[in-house]
């Protein structure tokens, strides 16, 4: 708080959402075009802006990396993750294609790809912290549903949670 005027400036943590496209058991993967971790490989995504919504900045984050048009409602959400340590929360939707889309290559996004988990670039992930969430995303693709999973990164860690509501 301010001990002149008494405003309260709040330090919110940084929303960034996160795309995993698929079709079939196929996953869409980008190759970062910019820093950080270029050259590497990972989903589309990106900061949460102004006025937009979590999906409408999925989707639009999306088409800004591709240049691959979905809707907002097109989007589904699947996991939130904490990262209390550098104030950061993500938020991930799949969205599923019918046909395997084509990208474009974009500033962002130096090559792209559909990628089966026996072809997926493993040894060059931009996050490598991420790899048994993403193991774990191939495995729903195959059991043919999303569970919500809500996460944290603690002191190098990651823990989820897995939640599915049957009705």
């Amino acid at each position: 708080m301010c001990p002149s005027c008494g405003y309260v400036h709040y330090l919110n943590p940084r929303i960034l959402v996160g795309v995993f496209l698929f079709c079939g058991e196929r996953l869409f993967w980008i190759k970062r075009g910019i820093e950080p971790n270029r050259g590497r490989w990972t989903f589309p995504g990106g900061y949460l802006e102004q006025g937009e919504s979590l999906q409408q900045a999925a989707a639009r984050e999306l088409l800004e990396e591709t240049c691959i048009a979905k809707t907002a409602e097109k989007m589904i959400p699947f996991s939130m993750l904490s990262l209390p340590a550098i104030n950061q929360v993500y938020l991930s939707f799949h969205c599923r294609c019918d046909q395997e889309d084509q990208a474009q290559i974009t500033a962002e996004a130096e090559d792209w790809g559909w990628y089966s988990e026996a072809d997926a670039p493993w040894s060059e992930l931009a996050y490598p912290g991420v790899e048994a969430q993403v193991h774990k995303t191939y495995y729903w693709l195959r059991e043919g549903r999303f569970p919500f999973r809500v996460g944290e990164i603690s002191d190098g860690q990651m823990t989820f949670n897995t939640y599915s509501t049957k009705l």
